[in-house]
């Protein structure tokens, strides 16, 4: 395998680790990096999307 094959193949994985959320304020698109560290907001957006989704939080 050359190295412009290693390089498609890494950007098809991180076209796989994306994802689209939903939230009050339109679509936000979210990466994830298998190398990043971790940080405390990591699963915000989902959360997000969460509240945005249920009726329970909209008053």
């Amino acid at each position: 395998m050359g190295e412009s094959e290693l390089k498609r193949v890494h950007a098809e994985e991180k076209l796989l680790s994306c994802a689209a959320v939903q939230t009050a304020g339109g679509r936000v698109q979210v990466r994830w990096e298998a190398d990043g560290a971790a940080t405390p907001m990591g699963q915000l957006a989902y959360f997000i999307e969460f509240l945005t989704l249920t009726p329970e939080f909209d008053s």
